[in-house]
């Protein structure tokens, strides 16, 4: 809440999210939900870009809201792991792939590719 509003109101009214990202303005067809489920549901792809700690417990709702067969992206900086291994690969039967585990991808335009 932002003066007495829920952020996903002012995101959609100004198209800005003014708490994380102020300034930067979205296309007009940028929507926030505040429901997970509506928000990923029939969804072909998803894009993870969380802290990994919030990831797990949100998957049961992810898988059961998404398209048959979608697609993940994760963005995510660290992975979480158990006895099994890594918890994204072991707990989330979608398909994904990582764009943060790339070597390829340098973090500057200005950076050798290794």
């Amino acid at each position: 809440m932002i003066d007495g509003k829920p952020l996903t109101e002012i995101i959609n009214t100004t198209h800005e999210n003014v708490k994380y990202l102020k300034g930067a303005k979205f296309t007009p067809n940028v929507r926030a939900v505040p429901d997970l489920a509506e928000a990923v549901k029939g969804a072909t792809m998803v894009c993870f870009c969380l802290p990994h700690q919030f990831l797990k417990p949100l998957m049961p709702i992810i898988k059961a809201s998404v398209a048959p067969g979608a697609k993940c992206l994760s963005a995510i900086k660290g992975i979480d792991f158990d006895d099994k291994g890594a918890l994204l690969r072991q707990r989330q039967p979608l398909p994904q792939r990582s764009a943060a585990q790339a070597r390829w991808i340098p973090r500057r335009t200005d950076e050798p590719r290794s």
